[in-house]
C-alpha cells in the first residue's frame, strides 16, 4: 500500500517552495492568519461578557473588558504558540508518528 501510484494532492508550502519562497513565510503568514481570527474571537467574547442582557444584565459586568480583551488575547497567543512548538519537530508526519507510537 506504501509504494501504490495515488497522486497526491501538492500541499500549499510546496507550492511557495516551487515559487521560490521561504518556509518561514508559510509559518509567518499561518501565524499572521490565525492571529487575526482569534483577535476578532477575543473581541466577540468580551462584547458578549460586557453586553447587558435585558432579564440578567451583563456576564461580567465589573470586570473591565480592556483587561479581558487582553487576557483573551494572551491565550491566543499562548495556543498558537504552544501549536508551533507542536508541529515544529513534525517535518514528515508518517516517519514522525512511527517514532512517536512504535
Amino acid at each position: 500500500m506504501r509504494d501504490s501510484p495515488i497522486v497526491r494532492p501538492v500541499p500549499p508550502q510546496a507550492y511557495m517552495q516551487m515559487m521560490g519562497l521561504r518556509p518561514a513565510l508559510h509559518w509567518t503568514s499561518w501565524c499572521i492568519k490565525y492571529l487575526l481570527i482569534f483577535t476578532v474571537t477575543s473581541g466577540l467574547l468580551v462584547g458578549v461578557a460586557k453586553y447587558r442582557f435585558p432579564r440578567s444584565g451583563a456576564i461580567l459586568p465589573h470586570c473591565d473588558g480592556t483587561l479581558l480583551f487582553v487576557f483573551f488575547l494572551v491565550y491566543s497567543v499562548t495556543t498558537i504558540t504552544f501549536t508551533f512548538a507542536v508541529t515544529a519537530p513534525c517535518s514528515k508526519g508518517r516517519q514522525d508518528a512511527q517514532h512517536i507510537w512504535a
